[in-house]
């Protein structure tokens, strides 16, 4: 595989106007900016023949457009602040465009790779998902990427197999942690920046939890849970209560789940031990699906007969929200979600801080708000866009028309029909119509 490789900027033309200040950093040797702002202030419609990308603002006016030079199939695979990534998985090559910059970069991956981009964070892990090749780490904050292959990196079965689901980031961006489903290891990749080079670590055990100092890990094998430092240096240690489960948290925090239902609260710092945190209320076995919401700083546990349990860092249950088919879940949870689509035929939207469940009729989920409380919902006649509020009416569109792009806070979506291409907001009565032929379009700034 070729090494990754950051290739010369290509045009950018502006047409009028500016994107904001809120944009992420794009110096390389500056550790990436915090998340920004989530409204999406712009719209990016793509041409996915051409690479070209245009940029609207709110009022539907054409603020930018960006001739990438890439070609071939493009989509989208990630956003951050002003920046987003185009993957085109065929040739093997990711456009990081700064939509408030001049420069596109191209960086080279695996033919054939699968984007991720763990929930706010600049990272994308990408790579292909029968593990042919390995991942490769892009910086959307710095447009650098980092090739594990080239990586110094023993696992204890040679050849990694990357679990490509779910990676974790550090607060500051800096690290990224990753788990081989070969053997209870995880390897650390420091994404280098500020006159340091990149560099990884394995250590022994599972990740639970990432700082920017370090990481905690569940290692069977030895029967501890151990915290490692960025150079692999095992800190602290502590036992390792018995368990069946376990669901990370902010903070680098983490809860154990034993056979008897009893949680163990792991603390994000190298200090003292797993703490008692009571009893779940049910057998782990019942449980069918764990996820953190809110930011990380709550849990979920949804149940085989039809509930989701929400609980606090500590272990204690906010609520129940009854009639959800916690056995379907629609997307995969993140930890910044707020509200969790379920069920095969028919969606459910589970409200986990209003604690209240939500029919959204038949279909399955695409766009959706940053916190999942605004879906558009694709049925078998027609789509629709529902939200979880109270005050919130269904959108009923129709026969044929199609939603793209749901604005980070849920105040705008993008709407395609037989006229045309509108953007629509969700919070009143207005609508523009977009003048482009673009095919995709994500929110961003």
């Amino acid at each position: 595989m070729r090494s990754p490789l950051v290739r010369p900027a290509v045009l950018v033309l502006a047409i009028a106007g500016v994107l904001g200040s809120n944009a992420a950093a794009s110096a390389a040797t500056e550790p990436p900016a915090p998340p920004v702002a989530d409204r999406g202030e712009f719209v990016a419609g793509l041409r996915t023949d051409t690479g070209v990308l245009e940029v609207f603002g709110r009022d539907g006016g054409l603020v930018r457009t960006v001739e990438t030079g890439a070609e071939g199939a493009l989509r989208f695979a990630g956003t951050y602040g002003s920046v987003v990534a185009l993957l085109d998985a065929a040739n093997g090559t990711v456009h990081v465009v700064d939509l408030a910059g001049d420069e596109v970069a191209v960086i080279d991956v695996p033919p054939g790779s699968n984007a991720l981009q763990p929930a706010r964070s600049a990272v994308l892990v990408l790579a292909p998902l029968d593990g042919s090749a390995p991942p490769v780490v892009v910086d959307l904050a710095g447009a650098t990427a980092v090739d594990l292959g080239s990586l110094d990196v023993e696992l204890p079965y040679g050849q990694p197999a990357y679990d490509l689901t779910r990676a974790f980031v550090s607060p500051d961006g800096s690290v990224v942690g990753l788990i081989d489903l070969l053997s209870p290891t995880s390897v650390l990749v420091r994404l280098g920046g500020a006159g340091s080079e990149a560099s990884a670590v394995a250590a022994a055990g599972t990740l639970l939890g990432l700082t920017d100092e370090s990481a905690s890990l569940v290692d069977p094998e030895a029967g501890v849970v151990q915290y490692v430092g960025p150079d692999g240096t095992v800190t602290h240690s502590f036992a390792l209560p018995e368990h069946v489960a376990a669901v990370s948290l902010a903070g680098g925090a983490a809860i154990l789940f034993d056979p008897d239902g009893t949680m163990w609260g792991v603390p994000g710092d190298p200090t003292g031990a797993a703490v008692d945190l009571g009893d779940l209320g049910l057998d782990p076995l019942d449980v069918s699906v764990l996820t953190p919401v809110g930011d990380g700083e709550q849990f979920a546990a949804g149940t085989f007969d039809g509930s989701l349990l929400v609980f606090d860092s500590e272990g204690s249950q906010l609520g129940e929200i009854s009639g959800v088919d916690a056995t379907a879940p629609q997307l995969p949870p993140e930890a910044d979600d707020r509200c969790l689509p379920f069920g095969f035929e028919a969606v459910t939207l589970a409200d986990t801080e209003a604690l209240v469940a939500v029919d959204a009729g038949p279909g399955t989920v695409g766009a959706r708000s940053a916190d999942g409380c605004i879906v558009a919902v694709s049925g078998p006649e027609a789509t629709r866009i529902v939200g979880a509020a109270a005050d919130f009416d269904t959108i009923e569109l129709d026969a044929g028309a199609e939603v793209p792009a749901v604005a980070p806070d849920g105040s705008a979506a993008v709407v395609t029909d037989a006229t045309g291409t509108h953007l629509v907001g969700l919070d009143g009565d207005t609508s523009v119509t977009l003048d482009t032929i673009a095919t995709a379009f994500v929110f961003v700034g």
